[in-house]
């Protein structure tokens, strides 16, 4: 299963196992309690919706019985629906799952099996004939221009180094703008003093900016730890790959470990 819908199983079962921890009544004389499953009931929308979409039986499903009268009722039908819909999105194929998601699972297919590759084109680049000069990946500047090489193969319409809306006073160039299938690709790499909660910090940075921006529906943070620099890149990625606000963030670390 690619590294992305392992991320929203993750999901799934996140908010199965909130939906459970849930008082089975009392919403409609608690205010606070009917807050928190409100609150509930909408990350479960959102997430139907970016798996499977606002025309799915699924989504429907959990529209109706989120306005049906009886409160209480409502986080067990959600429930229902939550454990069917992740049971089929486990068994989803890349081709169903192109045709549910409106053709966005192609591009990100791609953009991981190259993620998940680049370290072995950067080896591959330093073994030319003779010796001669090669390019080698050193800094974050190098591992953005092997990046954009690299998305050539399959895109046509890239922006480099497009502005981002002001955040905190100050603008931003994103790293690539795959602007027909309106994926913003950040390509970094760690190093020496930046530890995991620096490249964190700088993630959720990114993602407030990008929120602003028009084009910008997905998020691709890919971060090239070639030392191994990162202990547990999995939690990395597990915490900040789901949706923020109106877009949808993935973070890829490759390779993982040494």
């Amino acid at each position: 299963m690619p590294a992305f819908q392992e991320v929203y199983c993750t999901h799934f079962d996140a908010l199965i196992g909130e939906g459970t921890a849930l008082p089975a009544e009392g919403y409609a004389s608690n205010v606070e309690l009917s807050a928190k499953l409100k609150a509930w009931e909408n990350r479960c929308l959102n997430l139907i919706e970016k798996t499977f979409g606002k025309k799915s039986d699924y989504y429907e499903s959990l529209t109706r019985f989120f306005g049906i009268g009886n409160i209480d009722a409502q986080r067990v039908y959600g429930l229902e629906i939550l454990k069917s819909a992740k049971k089929d999105y486990q068994t989803l194929s890349p081709a169903m799952a192109l045709s549910e998601r409106e053709g966005k699972l192609e591009p990100l297919l791609f953009l991981e099996k190259l993620c998940s590759r680049f370290h072995l084109v950067a080896r591959q680049l330093r073994e030319r004939y003779e010796e001669r000069q090669t390019l080698d990946v050193n800094d974050e500047y190098d591992v953005q221009d092997l990046m954009h090489s690299l998305l050539r193969i399959n895109f046509d319409n890239i922006r480099k180094e497009e502005w981002t809306p002001s955040y905190a006073g100050s603008c931003s160039r994103m790293d690539f703008l795959l602007k027909n299938e309106g994926i913003v690709v950040e390509a970094k790499k760690t190093r020496e003093g930046l530890s995991a909660r620096n490249l964190a910090d700088q993630l959720i940075i990114d993602i407030e900016r990008y929120q602003e921006h028009p084009d910008c529906k997905i998020l691709l943070c890919f971060i090239y730890d070639p030392e191994g620099r990162l202990a547990n890149p999995e939690t990395l990625e597990l915490d900040i790959s789901k949706p923020h606000g109106n877009i949808e963030v993935r973070v890829l670390v490759f390779p993982k470990g040494r």
